[in-house]
């Protein structure tokens, strides 16, 4: 929903009923997959989606409440959303809430996560930084997220989804 939502809200929804458009058998394991992904290709091949299964309201639909980042004294107060396999922490946030606190690529900014701090840089790729500096950077889903390049931020920052962190500039930092 948060992504439907970012682009303009649900226009339609559909079961994905029709045995026609999904892999045979569907997998108890990759069952998203067996579903999601001959859909997705059918749907952008031109199948009418009531081809797929009968039509859902879109008021039926789950809506996770995804909590907002605030800004408080010149930083932002964010919190970590998923932690990924490479140990990148995504935050609620968007580069907008960084530019509105004067957070640009460039900009080395304090991280505080629980009693601890930590120094990050704002970049808009990994090569930006040294192996082994944090980077704050703009994922491939439009949010913030935290890493270490060549490591795992999350295991450094002791990070998990859930958590809050405070991020600022900090003069001379």
């Amino acid at each position: 929903m948060p992504a439907a939502e970012r682009f303009g809200g649900v226009t339609g929804a559909w079961e994905l009923e029709n045995p026609a458009y999904r892999l045979q058998p569907v997998s108890r394991t990759f069952h998203g997959r067996d579903l999601f992904s001959p859909a997705a290709a059918h749907l952008a091949a031109g199948v009418d989606p009531g081809e797929l299964g009968p039509a859902i309201e879109a008021e039926a639909l789950v809506r996770i409440d995804v909590p907002a980042a605030r800004i408080e004294a010149g930083a932002i107060l964010a919190h970590v959303l998923i932690v990924d396999r490479f140990g990148n922490v995504q935050l609620n946030l968007t580069t907008e809430d960084l530019i509105s606190v004067g957070v640009e690529p460039g900009t080395r900014v304090e991280i505080e996560i629980g009693l601890q701090r930590f120094y990050a840089c704002a970049a808009s790729t990994f090569a930006d930084v040294r192996i082994g500096d944090v980077v704050l950077y703009e994922d491939a889903y439009g949010n913030v997220a935290l890493a270490i390049n060549g490591g795992s931020a999350a295991e450094m920052l002791a990070a998990h989804p859930g958590d809050t962190l405070a991020i600022s500039v900090r003069a001379g930092a």
